[in-house]
């Protein structure tokens, strides 16, 4: 037997910090009073921690182009370690960061932003990192005066820029988009998973610091709490900003809670990146806008499996990827079946314009509204569609999707694949108009 057996109602030593035990007469340190404090934020960390991480609620980031200037909304949000941080609203002058090194004011973590010549051009993560900041002076029996005898601390943040591993294969349009592919936890659930570096890790085995890859933001702690991409020129100015590829809804991240929980943060994060791409989306649209030789849809690499969006979203789209894709018209779809195709969709797996000619692309309507849902998926040995020359649909099989669209019996998915069918169909013949005789 390796271990002594216990006996029923026997106390045994479990882990946490231990507490001070308080009576009468006895003599208090500093040393005493700390250990409490430490108790009351180990068990707050704690129970935060079982909520999980990322941003609870507000916490926007928002900056022009060409400008050095954001304005970060206030909010709630927790750390990996379990750090609670709420802050009202902050304005932030990136050029003038390294100049300004006030305490408690805000720092930056870069080692180009270091000395006084602010940050180097790039791309970063903008993270939120809690400190203290001393006030006033507590009077003490020997009359001293130094950094100790500090009379309270008031919770306080740090707004850092934290370097960003380029992703390989990004070029100067698809950058955006590969970045905010990188920033997602692996979508293989058989791959290894490690929240903390481990020595004796297999190879291939990724860390994970709450919700983001350690290995593409290599200095990303446990008590930072990303915010947003921002990609800035040598003069600190915005080029970009990206707040859905960075922020995380708060829920339990990858590997924290157990594997078992994989498919639940992998839907919380393809609902990060649909929100990513609704946002460089318009960005896109209004590039093309101004010049008809933007990137455009070339600027997407990976695509999220699927997408909310209004009818406004929905302009957008065919304006982007109208010569990428042949969208097809909406699909009307009862909540239910809206609600299912959605939930589906969360938990399926990225796609590639690459894939363009094959995916099936369908958009459903909820009835009675202005919301639209965007479904792209990889065909599958079972699916309706059987491609012909051209990759066309044959006429059965366009004649049994439109059936299958007015069957008010039949599930979402099978709807999804019927309209992706339709979109294949070869066009009707028209008939030529003969001349009136005489």
């Amino acid at each position: 037997m390796a271990g002594t057996a216990i006996a029923l109602n026997q106390p045994v030593a479990a882990s946490g910090s231990a507490r001070t035990f308080f009576f009468n007469g006895r003599l208090l340190s500093a040393e005493d009073l700390r250990r409490e404090q430490a108790l009351r934020e180990n068990g707050q960390s704690q129970l935060a921690r079982l909520l999980g991480c990322g941003v609870a609620s507000g916490l926007e980031v928002s900056g022009s182009p060409l400008s050095s200037a954001l304005s970060i909304a206030g909010g709630l949000g927790v750390t990996a370690s379990g750090q609670v941080i709420e802050v009202d609203d902050l304005d932030l002058d990136l050029a003038g960061a390294a100049g300004s090194r006030r305490s408690g004011g805000f720092a930056d973590c870069a080692a180009a932003m270091a000395n006084l010549e602010g940050p180097s051009a790039g791309v970063y993560l903008l993270v939120l990192t809690p400190t203290w900041i001393a006030s006033g002076r507590a009077a003490t029996l020997l009359g001293e005066v130094g950094a100790c005898n500090r009379n309270v601390e008031q919770p306080a943040v740090r707004l850092r820029l934290l370097k960003l591993s380029a992703p390989a294969g990004a070029s100067e349009a698809t950058l955006r988009n590969l970045v905010a592919y990188s920033l997602l936890a692996p979508e293989d659930p058989a791959t290894a998973i490690s929240t903390r570096p481990a020595s004796g890790a297999p190879p291939g085995t990724v860390r994970l610091v709450g919700w983001w890859p350690g290995a593409v933001v290599p200095t990303l702690g446990v008590d930072d709490l990303p915010l947003a991409v921002l990609r800035i020129d040598d003069r600190a100015r915005l080029v970009w900003i990206d707040g859905p590829a960075a922020r995380r809804r708060l829920a339990q991240p990858p590997g924290l809670a157990g594997d078992g929980l994989w498919r639940e943060s992998h839907a919380l994060e393809m609902e990060a990146f649909a929100g990513q791409f609704v946002a460089q989306l318009a960005d896109e649209k209004a590039s093309l806008d101004r010049n008809s030789q933007a990137p455009g849809a070339a600027a997407f690499v990976r695509l999220p499996p699927v997408v909310l969006l209004d009818s406004a979203e929905l302009r957008l789209l065919s304006g982007v990827f109208g010569e990428v894709f042949k969208l097809p018209a909406p699909v009307s779809t009862s909540r239910a079946d809206f609600v299912r195709a959605l939930h589906d969709g969360l938990h399926d797996t990225t796609g590639t314009t690459r894939e363009a000619g094959r995916l099936h692309l369908a958009i459903l309507r909820l009835a009675g509204s202005d919301r639209y849902l965007l479904r792209l998926h990889a065909p599958t040995e079972t699916t309706l569609v059987d491609r012909g020359p051209g990759e066309l649909s044959s006429k059965r099989l366009a004649s049994l999707a439109g059936r299958t669209l007015h069957d008010r019996n039949a599930d979402a998915e099978k709807r999804s694949l019927a309209a992706s069918v339709l979109t294949q169909a070869p066009d009707r013949p028209r008939r030529s108009r003969k001349p009136p005789a005489g």
